[in-house]
């Protein structure tokens, strides 16, 4: 939102690479595509096998909640620290609770870490049941 500061959007806006319409007037989500919660445990037990950590976004009563875990990353812990500040954002370090959807999993690492966790989730056919997005971090150079 922080960007969006200035500008005076009438319609809701896309968020999340695609997976939410969020209404910034009225403050709450239009429409969210969901993972389920068996289909986003073995998302997130594929990435924590493959040592990496991730953040978990569900949407609770139109309020943004990011599960995490503990993790000694510097770039990770530097991110939780910085996106905290925002209103929009409430993140809790826990297991995901279940039953919760997750509408976005989001992952920092080392690019050439994201680019063989990459293969290895096009080589499992992941990519074929879910958009994937990889770019390298503004922020952190040398981290996607």
């Amino acid at each position: 939102m922080e960007p969006l500061k200035d500008i005076h959007l009438e319609l809701p806006v896309i968020a999340m690479d695609g997976a939410v319409l969020y209404d910034i007037r009225e403050k709450m989500y239009l429409h969210a595509y969901v993972i389920s919660y068996e289909q986003s445990k073995k998302i997130e037990q594929f990435i924590l096998a493959n040592h990496m950590n991730c953040f978990m976004n569900v949407i609770i009563d139109d309020m943004l909640v990011i599960y995490y875990q503990e993790s000694e990353q510097e770039i990770y812990n530097q991110l939780i620290c910085t996106l905290r500040r925002s209103p929009y954002r409430n993140y809790v370090k826990r297991e995901l609770p279940e039953h919760e959807e997750v509408v976005y999993f989001m992952l920092i690492d080392q690019t050439a870490k994201i680019e063989t966790f990459y293969k290895k989730m096009k080589e499992s056919g992941s990519l074929r049941e879910m958009k994937v997005s990889k770019y390298p971090s503004k922020d952190y150079p040398g981290y996607s």
